[in-house]
């Protein structure tokens, strides 16, 4: 959702081209995204059945 918001957000700032966005700005924000602390704790949270404990990293 954070990702989503970001790209959105740099669109409608105007600091970055439109045509630019698409795939190259999805792509960094998803590799964040798939190697953030947080990401890791929700997988081992869902691992050992347990709630995760979000830390916003």
């Amino acid at each position: 959702m954070q990702a989503g918001k970001t790209v959105a957000r740099g669109i409608i700032d105007g600091n970055v081209p439109a045509e630019d966005l698409p795939w190259e700005l999805t792509d960094k924000a998803l590799a964040r995204l798939t190697t953030s602390a947080d990401t890791l704790e929700g997988v081992m949270a869902f691992i050992q059945k347990r709630e995760p404990v979000w830390k916003g990293e």
